[in-house]
Parts: structure tokens; sequence; C-alpha cells
């Protein structure tokens, strides 16, 4: 794996943090989470950190409030790691699928744009990744686009689109291949698994159990 930065523990508030602890591409970890709304962070990010430390690259993980400040993610190539998208809206005076097309808001105007899966069970949700990538195709982006959020898009926000998120020459293999639309889970049959060129063994306990008893049973 070929990642461009280093992670540290801080135990720190954000406001305590100083130029030394953003040098060398270093991801933070925060002893505590900030409290401010996604609108709110944006816009004290960029004249206390952007400016102040003079960051060029940042991203924005969860963003549910990115898109009421586009212009200013734009401005500043600032990507958005989108929070689990199968949730309810957080006021009840917003649109009830709101989450769900949230993606399409902020790719029609021109931001980076990827998925994050970070909460409760975040470990076992992960293999859900793709269908919330559907649903985001289910409302307005194209399956192309979709596919994106989960793979180019996000390598590109995490600096390894060098060696990870496209099919291309030079890269790593690492993919996998499905029998139907891999972003829908009544389709999604995985045939083949590669990471690095490795060719995965797709076999565990819950699949010898399925050809046991469909022998069993005579079903197909």
């Amino acid at each position: 794996m070929h990642l461009p930065f280093k992670v540290s523990a801080l135990h720190k508030n954000f406001e305590e943090l100083s130029l030394d602890d953003f040098n060398n591409g270093t991801v933070l970890l925060l002893d505590k989470p900030l409290t401010w709304t996604s609108f709110q962070a944006v816009n004290k990010l960029k004249y206390y950190i952007l400016k102040k430390f003079g960051i060029k690259k940042m991203v924005i993980v969860g963003g549910y409030d990115a898109y009421k400040t586009t212009d200013l993610l734009k401005e500043n190539a600032i990507g958005v790691l989108l929070r689990n998208v199968h949730d309810m809206p957080n006021s009840g005076d917003e649109d009830i699928d709101l989450p769900f097309k949230m993606a399409r808001i902020l790719v029609n105007n021109e931001i980076l744009v990827g998925l994050e899966n970070s909460g409760d069970k975040e470990r076992m949700q992960t293999r859900n990744l793709p269908f919330l990538a559907g649903t985001c195709a289910a409302y307005g982006l194209d399956k192309e686009q979709a596919l994106q959020l989960i793979t180019s898009n996000t390598a590109k926000i995490l600096g390894i689109d060098d060696f990870y998120g496209t099919l291309e020459e030079g890269k790593d293999a690492t993919l996998f291949i499905s029998e139907g639309d891999a972003l829908d889970m009544r389709t999604n049959q995985l045939t083949e698994i590669f990471i690095q060129g490795r060719k995965l063994n797709l076999e565990t306990h819950q699949t010898k159990l399925n050809d046991k008893y469909k022998v069993k049973y005579n079903q197909k």
C-alpha cells in the first residue's frame, strides 16, 4: 500500500493545533470530534487553516452540509468524503431524500466526491459501499459517476491515484469481477477478486454451508 501520509495521534483540541501538526501530510486524529456543523467547519477551516497555515490539500469527512458551500469548496479544491448515505436527513425541514441525492448535488457543482462508511459497525458495513454508490446512481448520478465515488475519486482524495482507483497499465491490479451490476445488491455476484494482482479465494464457511445444503435439498 502506497500511502503518501503518516498518521499521528494528537491529544489536543482543534483550536490548539499548530503549523507543526500539519507538516509532512500528517493525518490528524483528534481527542475530541469537531463540534461544528460541516457548514460552519468549512468556513472556519478556510480562514483558520488554509490561510494561516497555507494548507494546500484538504478533505471534508462527513460533509453533510457541504452542499451549502460548494463555491467555497470548489475555489479551494476541497474534496468531500460523504458519510453513510443510507440515512435520514438531519432536520425535519430537509428533503427526506437529501442524503441519497447529496452526491449528485456536489458532483454537479464540480466537487470531488467519495463515499465513506464511518460509524456503527463500519468494519462489517464496508461490504455495503457499492450499494451506497448504487443509491447515489438511483438518485441522479449515472453508473460511471457512481462507481467513481468508491474508486477513482476516493483514490484521488487519499492521494494514492497513481497506484489505485482505475484500471490502467502500471497501477496495482486491485479489482473484483461481478456477474451482475456491482452496485445492485440484488445482482452483485462476485466471481473473482484480485489484490495487487493476487487472486483471492472466495470460499468461506458460509459458502461451504450454502453448497452443502443446496445439494441436500436439490436446489440449483
